[in-house]
This record gives C-alpha cells, sequence and structure tokens, in this order.
C-alpha cells in the first residue's frame, strides 16, 4: 500500500509531504486547491508522460517519491526479472528535469516508463473522473466480465497463440505477395530464360569462336604470307635453310679445331631444324587453308547473337550470360519452392487457427457464466444507490472473427428507469448514473484487481445526502479489503473516512501553492460543516456534522 508520498515543484504544489495509512483515507478541499493535481504527480509515479509544463518554478527539478509496503506477490516476480533489490519497502521516484528529460527510479534503479507502468500499475488502480467515459468503451467494459470471470489467465494464453498466429499470418501474405509480383514478372522471365537457352552458350566459347572469325576473315592473307615463308625458308636456291647448311659444311671442318666451333655448328643445325619445321607448318596452313564464307558466316550471326544477349544483360563475357541464365532458373524454382511454402504454412496456420478457436470458445463461456451473476449484483447494487428500477444487461455475440482476448463482441446495455428500453450504456447513462454504476462494479471486483491501493477521484459525482451516504459506505466497505483513497465533495462521504486530509491554497513570495493538513477533531466537524453548508456553517450544519461523524 502507499505509505508516503513526496512532491516537490509540480503543479501548483511547491512542496508536499505526506503519510498515508491503511483503511479509508477521504481528500477534501475548494475547487482548484489541488486536490486532483495530487493524483497527478502519483501518475507520474505510474508512468505517466509529462513536460517541463508541470514545473511550478521553470528552473528547478520536479520531483515525486512514493513508498510503498505490502507489496503483491505477482509484482515481486516482475521486480526480481527486472533485477530490482527490494527489502520490506518500494520506493519510486519520478524526476521532471528543467531540461524536459525525465528520469525514474525503482529502489534506485533506472527504469523506462514502460517498466514503471506496469510496477505502478500491480500497486495503485486508480480511477479519475475522465476514467468515467471508460465505463462507455465496449474495450473496458469486457475487461470488467474477464476480471469478474478471472479469464485472464485463458485469455493470456490465447494472445500468446495469437502472437504466432499473426507471425505465421504475415510470412503467409508476404510469401503470396512475392508469388503475386513474381507471376506477374514470369512470362518476361520465361522468355529471357528460353532466348538463353536457345543459344546453348558453353563456357570460354566466345573467345574461340572470336579467334576463328579473325582467321577466317583474313584466309588469303595467312594462305599468301605462309607460302611465302615456306618458299623463303627452304623452296628456293638461295633459301634460308640451305645457306644455314653452307655455312654448317664451313664449320664442320673447324669442329675438331676447336670446341667453339662445334657449338657453333650445332647451334646453326638446331636452327635449321626449327626453320624446317616452321616452313612444314607454313606450308601446311597454305595448302591446307581454304577460305569457308559459310563458316565465317556461322561464326559471325553466333558472335551477334552472343554480344546482343550481353548488350541487353549488361554483361561482359559468356560466363556472365551463364550466371544470367542460372539466375532466371532460380527464380522459376523459387516460385515452385513459393507455392510448397504457402501450402505448408496454410497448414499451419489451420493447426493454430483450431487452436485458438478452441480457447477463444472457453474464454466465451467463461464470459457466459458470469453475466446473470454480474447483472443482478449490479441491479442489487444500484438498487442500493436509489437507483432501484435500473438494469443492466451484458450483451455477448460470439463471432468467427480472430481478435485481441477471443472472438466475442460485448458491449454493456441500460435501462434506467421502470419500463425503459435497453440502449447502448454509452448513449443513455447521465454523468451521476455512470458514476454510481462505476462505484458497483469496482466494489464487485475489488478483490479481484490484484492492487493494495484504490484511489477515486470524485466517484460521488452527480450524487449527494442519502445516495452519498450509501456510496460512502460502499468505500468503507471496499477499504476493509484495501488501502482507500478518494478525492469528494461529500460530506455523507468524508465523515465515513478513517483519515481525512484538507488541501487548501495559500499564498507565498507573491504565488500562490497547495497546502494540505490533517483534519482531527474540532477541525474536522468544522470542515464537514462548511461541506454541508458553506464557509459559515450554521449551528444546524455543526449538529449535522457531528452526527455524520457519530460524536
Amino acid at each position: 500500500m502507499l505509505k508516503h508520498l513526496f512532491i516537490q515543484n509540480y503543479a501548483i504544489i511547491e512542496m508536499l509531504d505526506l503519510d498515508f495509512q491503511s483503511g479509508f483515507t477521504v481528500l477534501t478541499g475548494e475547487t482548484g486547491a489541488g486536490k486532483s493535481i495530487i493524483l497527478g504527480a502519483l501518475g507520474l509515479i505510474m508512468g505517466r508522460r509529462a513536460d517541463t509544463k508541470v514545473l511550478y518554478i521553470p528552473d528547478k527539478n520536479c520531483i515525486v517519491e512514493a513508498t510503498f509496503d505490502q507489496i503483491p506477490v505477482p509484482l515481486l516476480a516482475l521486480l526480481k526479472e527486472q533485477e530490482i533489490i527490494i527489502d520490506q519497502e518500494l520506493i519510486i521516484r519520478r524526476e521532471i528535469l528543467i531540461s524536459g528529460k525525465s528520469r525514474a527510479f525503482v529502489n534506485d534503479s533506472l527504469v523506462n516508463l514502460n517498466t514503471l507502468n506496469e510496477i505502478g500499475s500491480n500497486l495503485i488502480e486508480m480511477h479519475q473522473q475522465f476514467d468515467i467515459l471508460d465505463m462507455f468503451q465496449t474495450k473496458h467494459q469486457m475487461h470488467i466480465i474477464d476480471v469478474m470471470a478471472e479469464n485472464y489467465p485463458t485469455i493470456n494464453q490465447y494472445n500468446h497463440i495469437l502472437e504466432n498466429y499473426n507471425g505465421i499470418n504475415q510470412k503467409l501474405n508476404k510469401l503470396k505477395s512475392s508469388r503475386s509480383k513474381s507471376l506477374q514478372e514470369m512470362d518476361f522471365i520465361r522468355f529471357q530464360l528460353e532466348e538463353l537457352e536457345k543459344l546453348n552458350l558453353q563456357a570460354g566459347e566466345q573467345e574461340t569462336l572470336e579467334k576463328e572469325s579473325a582467321f577466317l576473315s583474313n584466309a588469303e592473307e595467312i594462305k599468301k604470307v605462309t607460302y611465302e615463308v615456306n618458299q623463303i625458308l627452304e623452296n628456293q636456291d638461295q633459301s634460308i635453310v640451305n645457306v644455314l647448311r653452307q655455312l654448317n659444311q664451313k664449320f664442320s671442318s673447324l669442329t675438331k679445331i676447336d670446341s667453339t666451333f662445334e657449338n657453333l655448328y650445332e647451334r646453326i643445325d638446331v636452327t635449321i631444324e626449327e626453320l624446317k619445321d616452321i616452313s612444314t607448318s607454313c606450308e601446311d596452313i597454305s595448302e591446307n587453308l581454304d577460305f569457308n564464307p559459310k563458316r565465317l558466316e556461322e561464326i559471325d550471326e553466333r558472335l551477334s547473337h552472343i554480344y546482343r544477349l550481353q548488350k541487353k544483360h549488361e554483361v561482359l563475357s559468356v560466363d556472365e550470360l551463364l550466371e544470367k541464365q542460372n539466375q532466371l532458373n532460380q527464380q522459376f524454382v523459387s516460385v515452385e519452392s513459393i507455392d510448397e511454402d504457402i501450402q505448408n504454412l496454410e497448414s499451419e496456420l489451420k493447426l493454430v487457427s483450431d487452436e485458438l478457436t478452441q480457447i477463444a470458445n472457453k474464454i466465451y463461456q467463461n464470459r457466459l457464466s458470469v453475466t446473470t451473476e454480474f447483472e443482478n449484483k449490479v441491479q442489487k447494487g444500484l438498487a442500493n444507490l436509489g437507483m432501484e428500477h435500473s438494469k443492466i444487461q451484458v450483451q455477448i455475440t460470439h463471432t468467427d472473427s480472430i481478435q485481441e482476448n477471443g472472438f466475442d463482441l460485448l458491449e454493456f446495455y441500460f435501462a434506467p428507469n421502470k419500463g425503459s428500453q435497453y440502449l447502448p450504456l454509452k448513449d443513455i447513462a447521465s454523468g451521476g448514473e455512470t458514476s454510481r454504476l462505476s462505484l458497483v462494479i469496482k466494489s464487485m471486483i475489488a478483490d479481484q484487481l490484484n492492487v493494495p491501493t484504490l484511489i477515486f477521484d470524485e466517484i460521488d459525482l452527480g450524487v449527494s445526502g442519502e445516495i452519498a451516504g450509501k456510496m460512502g459506505r460502499i468505500l468503507k466497505s471496499l477499504s476493509r479489503q484495501l488501502q482507500l483513497i478518494s478525492i469528494s465533495h461529500s460530506a455523507q462521504i468524508a465523515a465515513l473516512a478513517d483519515h481525512h486530509y484538507f488541501i487548501y491554497k495559500q499564498e507565498h513570495d507573491h504565488r500562490v501553492a497547495t497546502n494540505i493538513k490533517i483534519l482531527d477533531g474540532p477541525q474536522r466537524i468544522l470542515e464537514i460543516a462548511k461541506m454541508l453548508s458553506g464557509d459559515n456553517p450554521s449551528e444546524v450544519a455543526m449538529a449535522t456534522a457531528k452526527e455524520l461523524l457519530q460524536i
């Protein structure tokens, strides 16, 4: 529960230091004194966002610190998960810096706002004036029924499976989109692939064909040159080979004189053999080379196809064209693979969908099982608050649509008067009726909220007199289960509180600031009398205040 609250430099609060006790605590004071501002500061502790607009003095940091004890068991598990050390107390501190930055600490461990919000929601259930509008939201109405039906373990299981379902569905949609796009491009891909396959490219053939083309294109010149070379080397009287033979004949007589001449002789002899081999090659080329225009045309045509496809696919070699052909083949294979993957995912999705349906049916049955009890208890509670003829009806429609928290659509219908037609709560309930309805429902599910502190901001809106007294007794009863703090304008409610704080404004250094004091004895009698009749209470009001306080 909330033990202590320290607020510094927040809104119109310069500094407040408050101790809270168990039981029922009421906060009263004139309009604008800062009652709801205190709840705003508590909102910071619970992870709500803020900026420098909340600073009372612009060049000074804002600090809000709250101390809690009797920590709920689920929160202990969360704190352990976050590696936050806790002994007996939990101290949450929120700082709003003049730079606009915000920091949050839990037992001096720095935490982010999401973590702070999760921790705060396990410590305090806060019902503020604008929260009455929540009662009109079908999501909030379903939450109430689910709390009463103790549905959340099953809902958590459902949402875990739903997360898996959504992940599979996302993959499936992505694959279908990819397949659709691939199919749209398939005709063009098929044309490109057939064009490449028809050419039947071979690795390295471009270089071979280019050499052959160059050879055939210069056949006559090659034939002429090789013939002439053959003649010069060997087939003339003064051919190079004959001349070298003559030289060797001259050296032959000298070989016996000195090894130098023998070496020269051998070198010339090797040269003669090499030139004869060259001459023979040239003779073969010259005699066997025939110009083949048909073959040249075939080669040039094939090279033309190769060059055209290289330009089309922006590559420079046959190897790159073959790689492109392989890529296009893979695209075809991938489409077939996508079809198989789609079938597998659809089968998996069907299994998960069936599991969701089974759990959703259980959630639906749990909701149905408490609707009659809920309707009867609400009707009884409203009757106790002066709304004897008001009735509520829970309409649940079980659908085939997969959605968060099950397959159901749920809405509260309300009939405020005898013979009234049931209409959606948001369309018919007044502010006062909604306040009473909210209190009745909160009192019904208080023991299932699993929080040690419940706070109401003017739950008595639109009610007074005897009805306010009855609402006060409900609050008093609730305070036996948990710590209850209520901001109220009702004397009847304030008189039933165990602890009464009075909030007021005071001018200080030409600035207005909020202050607070605990009332006891005569001070409390006077404040309740003022709440009954104004600033100058009559003797009757004072007597009524004492009666309400049972003094």
